[in-house]
């Protein structure tokens, strides 16, 4: 075999290439940890959500359930105490003016006990007894009257043809008139032991009621029935509720408002109806602001004063009814070229309000004036100009200089 000879200067130069590629890729592997150890802990911008402040048409509207009621609605109640005969009204029945509604008896007598019942029955056959003793004594009275009479007529004739004295004819006309008046005695004391006896028997309960002596109670006015409150025969109190009628055709709406609303609310005011069963919207427009408020305990335990506000509806609708919930907004306050932002783009800022703006990139905290608030925007005063872009509900992540990205 014959070795080749080799050049002096081959050997070096590929050692140090091999070499020089070793440290460059050595190099490359450490500035590629480096720079991927920074950019993972460098900070990153936050991804948030933002809107635009822009000028126009601006609202504010109270937002509150109610619920509609009838016009003219009247409750009968029971003018006195007594047994109601059972109602054959019902729901939806229609009622004309006139008709009877009720009928009221005279309330049944207590029960006696063993004693107080033995002695009203004792004094009722007393009474019995003596009513039929003064009936026979009425009878002998009317004959007593009628044979007087006949001797004071008979003593007339003999008297004409002076059979008899003058003073003998006195003396039976005397009589004559004597037992007419016996008679009339007689008769009133018998009414009275009538009167003793029927009072003996009322005490025992054993008067019938008859049908005549019920008491009518008649509707005031026309329209149809809303409520039966008492249907079924039975006692009832005094003032005892015992149906509720009206037209349900003439409707109104009722929603109570935090006072703080209500000062806000006139009469008039333009109202929406919303989800009250159909997907079209009622309008309608406040006819009464109450005068006076009430206190409301809210499901949390706050005490609310809160007052209600009538609102008339023009048109007659009929899948509502009385007692219907209905969702309405009363307008407070309009104006145009207004300039508002979301609520949720604004915060307290110590005891101002204050807000993110994005600019090149980053959050900047702006302070601005506010105005009049609706559920949804607040009105800018001062502090923001239009199409700025601000950044809604900021997290903690946001602050002052915070590199942020719109979502």
């Amino acid at each position: 075999m014959t070795n080749r000879p080799q050049s002096p200067n081959a050997s070096p130069i590929g050692k140090h290439g091999r070499r020089w590629s070793r440290l460059l890729l050595a190099t490359a592997v450490v500035l590629g940890l480096a720079a991927g150890i920074t950019w993972a802990w460098a900070p990153r911008p936050v991804t948030v959500d933002t809107a635009r402040a822009a000028r126009g048409h601006f609202a504010v509207w109270v937002h509150e359930d109610g619920r509609a009621r009838v016009k003219e609605r009247y409750t009968v109640s029971a003018p006195l105490s007594g047994t109601l005969v059972r109602l054959d009204w019902e729901p939806g029945d229609v009622i004309q003016s006139g008709d009877v509604i009720a009928r009221l008896l005279p309330p049944v007598s207590d029960l006696l006990d063993p004693r107080t019942r033995a002695e009203a029955e004792a004094r009722l056959l007393t009474a019995e007894a003596r009513e039929r003793q003064l009936k026979t004594a009425m009878g002998r009275a009317n004959a007593a009257r009628d044979g007087a009479i006949k001797e004071a007529v008979r003593a007339k004739a003999l008297a004409a043809e002076a059979l008899i004295s003058e003073a003998e004819l006195d003396r039976l006309q005397l009589l004559a008139r004597l037992a007419v008046e016996d008679v009339s005695a007689a008769e009133l004391t018998h009414r009275v032991a009538v009167a003793e006896v029927h009072a003996a028997r009322a005490t025992l309960g054993q008067v019938e009621r008859g049908a005549g002596q019920a008491i009518e109670i008649k509707a005031p006015a026309s329209g149809r029935v809303l409520r039966v409150h008492r249907e079924s025969e039975g006692p009832v109190a005094v003032g005892t509720p015992l149906l509720d009628f009206g037209d349900p055709t003439t409707l109104e709406g009722v929603v109570d408002v935090l006072s703080s609303d209500a000062a806000r609310i006139i009469p008039g005011a333009p109202v929406r109806l919303q989800q009250w069963g159909e997907d079209s919207e009622l309008e309608g427009h406040v006819r009464l602001v109450e005068p006076a408020a009430f206190t409301h305990v809210s499901a949390l335990g706050v005490e609310e004063q809160r007052v209600n506000v009538v609102v008339s509806l023009p048109n007659a609708v009929t899948p509502l009814g009385d007692g219907y919930r209905i969702d309405t907004q009363i307008l407070v306050w309009q104006g145009d070229d207004v300039l508002s932002i979301p609520n949720g783009a604004v915060f307290r800022h110590g005891d101002r309000w204050g807000t993110y703006v994005i600019e090149q990139g980053s959050a900047r905290l702006r302070v601005v004036e506010l105005g009049r608030r609706s559920a949804v925007a607040v009105e800018v005063k001062a502090g923001l100009e239009p199409g700025e872009q601000v950044v809604l509900y900021p997290s903690r992540l946001v602050t002052e200089g915070t590199a942020v990205v719109a979502r």
